[in-house]
């Protein structure tokens, strides 16, 4: 739900929901009050739809946000997704969604904050967890139990000094890389600064002998000529 300030001085609440044939419908009123239009999402959100997915679980909510998410991230955040939520939350899986309580999901966000993990790996976890809830949110009017869950801030156990090579020491270290796999993705990653996932997005028509020519940037990298990296000892 959004809830905004009109130019009178009201406030506005939008709700977007799912009706019974399966349409996403918008709902807006005025109200003089912040809290009244804050309010008026839970209580709109009552009045339709009340019989609509009551009996649905946690897996069969899970499963499908996973499937809707396969078309835009890796197969291996999927997995990760997967893995995450096996570990740390499988015994919402038999639950009714309209069940599950935000006590539930605090105790899930307990289990995850005193594992052994890094800061990052329990913060992805608990990202993970809320998206979820605001997957089942947004197309099935459940109400989102997990807004209240907070990521945890990183403690000087988790800060690490990074240093970064400048080229002479970069060529000091790969004049000793004798496999050509190695020494060419070690020359890549340095030039271009690329993650992991650019990298595993480049086509064969980007490679040509010794060079890689990726013309098919990032849409983040906005303005930039094509991106040519000669990488080395061409024979």
């Amino acid at each position: 739900m959004a809830v905004s300030k009109t130019k009178s001085g009201n406030w506005e609440a939008k709700v977007v929901y799912r009706d019974n044939q399966g349409k996403i419908k918008t709902k807006e009123k005025v109200f003089k009050k912040k809290s009244d239009a804050m309010n008026f999402d839970r209580e709109y959100r009552q009045t339709v739809n009340k019989d609509v997915s009551e009996g649905i679980t946690y897996s069969e909510i899970f499963e499908e946000y996973l499937k809707v998410n396969q078309s835009s991230v890796l197969p291996r955040t999927v997995q990760s997704k997967r893995t995450n939520a096996q570990k740390y939350w499988s015994n919402l899986f038999n639950k009714r969604f309209i069940d599950i309580t935000k006590k539930d999901y605090l105790n899930v966000w307990i289990k995850i904050t005193s594992s052994d993990k890094s800061h990052s790996s329990k913060n992805k976890a608990i990202k993970y967890l809320k998206s979820v809830s605001k997957y089942a949110y947004l197309y099935y009017d459940f109400p989102d139990n997990t807004k209240h869950l907070q990521l945890i801030e990183a403690s000087s156990e988790d800060i690490h000094e990074v240093i970064t090579w400048n080229q002479t020491e970069f060529n000091r270290f790969i004049k000793y890389v004798d496999n050509e796999t190695y020494r060419s993705s070690f020359i890549f990653y340095y030039d271009t600064g690329a993650t992991l996932s650019e990298v595993l997005a480049i086509k064969k028509t980007d490679l040509n002998k010794n060079k890689v020519s990726i013309t098919d940037l990032p849409k983040q990298r906005k303005n930039t000529n094509d991106l040519k990296i000669d990488l080395g000892n061409e024979q």
